[in-house]
């Protein structure tokens, strides 16, 4: 089972639309749209050549209708040319007149036959060239009979040429004049009509070169609108969510549909803020780890402190007791000053708790036993009307970890979560394996992965809010009434789950509930038997001789006068130094026990009984201090073989605790 957590974004900011050009590199998309354009282009100057083409056709069938008209008008004016020289030639008796006119009308003649012939080159329709047949037909007949009847008047026969004029010559060049305006107008008709094509064609040509222009710039604007869009709109997204990051805010989250160099862009950025997003909650871990860390030593600096002030007062409070008749008026006082002090020492052993500065007896432990020894307790402790779960993996493991501090820690969790539930609801705890990976040691400052036991306690409860949730852990910190909770709790669960060398995170929102979620590594060893530990019922002496080393003179002195009572020899020194230098002038070997304590300047605890125990090996050493450091305690655990008593102590438990080191 693998669990990591993943925070759910505030919001999202969209980014990039869905069309198809947000699949396309921007180089392709220029490259379609200048294609686009050059296609238009194309296009446009293709159907102009096909316009212009119609027109040049209509311009040609109107130069032609033109040149026709023009032949015709030719013909006519030849053809009335030699109709008007005929008459001469025939009356005329100068022979220098008839060579002049007859000049003329053979000048006529090849005038017309040149015309003809052009008409006939020319395209033409049918009705065109049925007139222009009849048209040729009738000029031959007009110069065979004009011919004859030259021929005629030059054989002195005039009367006989004029006749031939009249009859056969002069009706004929009157229907040739006919024929002629004829042909003229049928082309002047077929010539109004390619005009008036060639102005619709061009016409239709300019109207469609308008048409395809205005499509092609719509098209050229859109697609510059739309191509501009698809690169703009999502950097300025994405300058938005970079502005976001830069004013600290890394709830954002930017949602990417470009393939293209944008969303290449946009990705890295997203990438990069990510990043961010797990560099900046790893400094919160770790600015709230440190935090905690500092009141942590300063708790424990102070529960050092009061601890010997407390083994002080309690101790001669119980000696003023000893000496004391039972119905003596200042015994009540000093027994309330007892209270007081066993009070204000349950106080320090949970600051001592939260610094990780207690003395814990490890132990490999089923965690499924102890569960199921506490649920009857559990249940007597949230009452009746909150329904408690208890779900335990079947395959549960094993922990290393003090079984008295897990208890505390499950009960202190019982206790919030009843509290958190005034009108009912459900706790539920489980219990499993798991394993955490890289990613969730990525997500927690202080997480390591590997394989633990998972502790999950959760409630129904009020739940809380992001800043209360910050300062959950923080000694004397509680949102209870006054007088409801001390607010060492939570932070005493803290630093016991963290001297076990486990993890403890808060999942939590307002009005939905809080779940604590406790991580102790997996142990692979056995389970131990609990050993049961008697009371003493009586106070144990002896006649050894101790050699007791204290800094704070007012317990060293409460100390040695409780061991003499008891019979002990008892030599007093006030820091590590004066006992080795005592040790070195009066000889060791009568000293059975060295008592001192583990915190003192110039030379500590552990290494007095290191210099000691090279004088007399048999030396047997005690060490008590107001809280733990790792000098003798690695992280809480006393190393074997070590004994250790904790301030405060009782006479009873100073006394007992020297006669069990030295019975060893």
């Amino acid at each position: 089972m693998r669990m990591w957590e993943r925070a759910d974004p505030a919001f999202i900011i969209g980014a990039g639309d869905t069309m198809i050009l947000g699949r396309l590199k921007i180089g392709t998309r220029l490259s379609i749209g200048l294609a686009t354009i050059t296609l238009f282009m194309v296009l446009v100057i293709l159907f102009g050549i096909l316009g212009m083409r119609d027109v040049d056709e209509q311009m040609k069938h109107l130069i032609i209708s033109h040149h026709k008209i023009w032949n015709a008008n030719v013909i006519r004016d030849s053809l009335h040319n030699a109709d008007k020289s005929l008459l001469p030639v025939i009356l005329s008796q100068d022979e220098r007149t008839r060579a002049f006119e007859n000049v003329k009308i053979i000048t006529a003649r090849a005038t017309y036959a040149d015309a003809i012939e052009e008409l006939m080159k020319l395209e033409s329709t049918a009705r065109g060239r049925d007139l222009l047949t009849r048209l040729q037909h009738a000029l031959v007949a007009f110069k065979k009979d004009s011919e004859n009847a030259i021929e005629m008047a030059m054989n002195s026969n005039p009367e006989q040429a004029v006749f031939l004029y009249l009859n056969s010559i002069r009706p004929p060049t009157l229907s040739l004049y006919q024929l002629c305006a004829e042909l003229a107008t049928y082309e002047k008709e077929e010539s109004d009509t390619y005009s008036r094509e060639a102005i619709t064609t061009y016409r239709k040509t300019r109207y469609f070169f308008v048409l395809i222009g205005g499509i092609a710039v719509i098209i050229a604007v859109l697609g510059a609108v739309l191509l501009t869009r698809s690169i703009v709109t999502p950097l300025e997204q994405g300058v938005s969510f970079a502005n976001k990051l830069s004013e600290g805010d890394f709830s954002a989250e930017i949602e990417i549909k470009q393939h293209d160099e944008t969303g290449h862009l946009l990705r890295a950025m997203k990438n990069m803020a990510e990043r961010l997003k797990k560099t900046k909650s790893l400094e919160q871990q770790l600015f709230q780890s440190q935090k905690l860390e500092n009141v942590g030593r300063l708790a424990g600096g102070v529960a050092h402190d009061f601890n010997n002030l407390l083994t002080v007062i309690r101790g001669y409070s119980e000696l003023a007791l000893l000496g004391m008749a039972e119905g003596d008026p200042v015994r009540g006082s000093l027994e309330e000053v007892l209270k007081a002090s066993e009070r204000a020492g349950n106080l320090t052993r949970q600051l001592l708790a939260f610094s990780r500065r207690q003395v814990m007896e490890m132990k490999i432990i089923d965690l499924k036993c102890l569960m199921k020894d506490l649920e009857k307790m559990l249940r007597r402790l949230i009452g009746e009307d909150i329904d408690l779960r208890l779900v335990l993996a079947p395959d549960l493991g094993r922990v290393k970890a003090d079984p008295g501090q897990i208890e505390q820690v499950i009960v202190n969790l019982a206790v919030n979560a009843r509290d958190a539930m005034p009108s009912g609801g459900v706790l539920t705890i489980e219990a499993a394996n798991v394993e955490l990976d890289e990613g969730c040691s990525c997500q927690h400052v202080d997480a390591k992965p590997g394989e633990y036991v998972l502790l999950c306690v959760s409630d129904t409860g009020t739940g809380m809010g992001p800043e209360v949730r910050e300062r959950i852990f923080e000694p004397f910190f509680t949102t209870k009434e006054k007088g409801k909770g001390t607010g060492l709790g939570l932070s005493m669960a803290y630093g016991i789950v963290k001297q076990s060398n486990g993890h403890i995170w808060v999942y939590s929102e307002a009005n939905k509930g809080t779940t604590f979620k406790i991580y102790l590594p997996l142990a692979k060893e056995p389970a131990e038997l609990a050993a049961h530990k008697k009371e003493a019922t009586t106070i144990p002496g002896g006649r050894e001789t101790i050699l007791l080393v204290e800094d704070e003179s007012s317990v060293r002195h409460l100390a040695a006068r409780v061991l003499r009572d008891q019979g002990y020899t008892i030599h007093e020194a006030s820091d590590g130094t004066e006992a080795l230098h005592f040790m070195q002038g009066n000889g060791g070997e009568n000293i059975d026990l060295l008592l001192t304590d583990v915190i003192m300047p110039k030379l500590n605890g552990k290494e007095l009984s290191e210099h000691l125990k090279n004088i007399n090996p048999k030396l047997r050493v005690l060490f008590t201090s107001g809280y733990t450091d790792d000098v003798i305690a690695h992280h809480g655990v006393l190393e074997d073989g070590t004994d250790f008593i904790q301030k405060p102590y009782t006479s009873a438990a100073l006394t007992t605790k020297v006669r069990e080191v030295l019975s060893e």
